[in-house]
């Protein structure tokens, strides 16, 4: 398990404004891989969705009225990441409910 650092949000978020878009993207793909390890019982203690909300706000921020669209479209003509993961997640849904 990997060692546990203290997380400031201020510098992270200082640091992605430095960031090219694909850096940006990249980085959002990277967190969203990372979330999916975590342990049920870990999440709430986990900074990687911390990390993704950060991410997803300067996304929208450099993008105004867009939301996550660059990013999704991004997603899906690398790797189709986004796509697995919104097949998975309604799957999940329909399958146990919520």
């Amino acid at each position: 398990m990997a060692e546990r650092r203290d997380f400031d949000a201020s510098e992270f978020a200082d640091h992605l404004t430095a960031m090219t878009d694909d850096e940006l993207f990249r980085l959002m793909q990277d967190l969203e891989k990372e979330s999916d390890d975590v342990a049920i019982e870990a999440r709430e203690t986990s900074d990687a969705f911390a990390k993704i909300v950060l991410v997803e706000t300067a996304i929208e921020d450099r993008f105004p009225g867009q939301l996550l669209a660059p990013y999704k479209r991004m997603a899906a003509a690398t790797n189709g990441g986004l796509r697995e993961y919104l097949d998975e997640a309604a799957r999940n849904f329909f399958c146990c409910g919520s």
